[in-house]
């Protein structure tokens, strides 16, 4: 038994509630008999570091480890086996049975029997799952797979039985969402934060203007710490919150920093450069916290794969990461936000176009986080990536604490 993490390719993809608040991750990984006997193996203590990693977020002033979907295979699925991880945070996601209907419902209510919850696709399309209803704890249903007749139909049924939360799965769109919120609908999954109801092409407002200006100046070259102080003390709550940051307890400064030019002096440009960023984007707060959670996540990667390569200029790889999607936080589009700010080209022409070195980062990471592992460069070492994601999450919940 190892404590050493797995080596696997895994990302986790939110589950909300009806407030779009995360309530679990869905645990996505790359399918392959050497990741799952890592993930089902005899390696138990190992596996639950990784779940741990993969599931714990920075929250209500606390790190809390939330509950995990993962996908078993079904060969797995037998009479008589349990996962080797601790059941008591874990829901185990099962694909429709192929094999013998018999000893599949059989394996399945002895891990129930055993603590484990269950969570079941297909339901309408393989009469043999509705066998599992009265043990599951979730049931998925496609959004994609049935019409809203049909959607409404199966959700009632499901509904009716009073044991499972429904969840409805692969929205893409916001107003999927509150179609999916109105029929009643317990969860929510799917891609719909990338796509915005509603976009303005116009002027941004006071708050986002002064961030923008901010983020055109911070990566400047030749930036100075006055120069930076000037544009934050033009937004008191972006001042207080800097310096609130600065002055935390993750720090341990000898003396207590009162000036946006002193942090510059005590930590350094680089670090400023973030954490304005971080605080810039957290002023936006109408959005669901799971937005600045992935973006900042996917800056992180970028600029940690810089980091492993020995590329330049490793800053202009997290702004790259953090302008791919900030217009989603500003309700606009990527040309309206590119077009109020005055970024370095390559970092333009990496968010609009995906080139160059900082474009083909940020396409890979963008993949990557999206479970779309086919969609990588070719040649790209994946191991870097594996790592630069579980650095990016350690990372992640630590600065979200420090900005909170």
């Amino acid at each position: 038994m190892s404590g050493k993490l797995p080596s696997v390719q895994m990302v986790r993809q939110p589950v909300f509630d009806d407030s779009l608040k995360v309530v679990a991750y869905n645990l996505l990984y790359k399918d392959g008999e050497e990741t799952e006997e890592q993930l089902f193996g005899d390696n138990d203590l190992a596996v639950q570091l990784l779940l741990d990693e993969y599931t714990s977020i920075y929250e209500s002033g606390e790190v809390k480890a939330l509950p995990a979907y993962i996908t078993v295979p079904e060969a797995t699925i037998k009479p008589g086996w349990v996962p080797q991880f601790a059941s008591d945070n874990v829901v185990l996601d099962l694909k429709k049975p192929n094999g013998s209907a018999k000893d599949y419902v059989s394996a399945v209510r002895g891990l129930a029997d055993a603590g484990y919850k269950v969570s079941l696709g297909g339901y309408g399309a393989h009469a043999e799952i509705n066998d599992l209803l009265d043990i599951a704890h979730t049931v998925k249903l496609d959004v994609n797979h049935f019409d809203a007749a049909q959607l409404e139909k199966n959700l009632d049924v499901l509904k009716r039985r009073g044991n499972i939360s429904v969840l409805a799965w692969n929205i893409e769109t916001v107003d999927a969402l509150e179609a999916c919120v109105e029929l009643g609908f317990d969860l929510f999954q799917g891609h719909f934060l990338t796509k915005p109801k509603q976009l303005n092409e116009g002027k941004l407002g006071a708050n986002q203007a002064a961030v923008l200006q901010l983020l055109g100046e911070i990566q400047k070259p030749d930036v100075t710490p006055e120069s930076i102080e000037e544009i934050v003390q033009m937004d008191p709550v972006l001042t207080f919150k800097l310096l609130k940051v600065v002055n935390s307890a993750a720090y341990s400064l000898v003396r207590e920093v009162t000036s946006i030019a002193d942090a510059i002096v005590f930590l350094g440009m680089d670090q400023v450069r973030q954490l304005a960023m971080i605080v810039g984007m957290s002023g936006q707060s109408d959005k669901p916290a799971e937005m600045y959670r992935s973006l900042l996540l996917r800056a992180a990667m970028c600029e940690q794969v810089a980091k492993t390569m020995n590329y330049d200029n490793r800053s202009s790889y997290f702004l790259a990461g953090v302008m791919s999607g900030l217009h989603l936080i500003f309700d606009t589009t990527q040309e309206n936000l590119i077009g109020q700010i005055s970024v370095a080209r390559e970092i333009e022409e990496a968010v609009m176009k995906h080139e160059g070195t900082i474009g083909s980062v940020l396409n890979d990471a963008t993949s990557y986080e999206s479970g779309a592992w086919d969609q990588l460069s070719e040649g790209v070492d994946t191991e870097v990536y594996d790592d630069a994601y579980i650095k990016s999450m350690r990372w992640l919940n630590s600065v979200m604490e420090t900005a909170s």
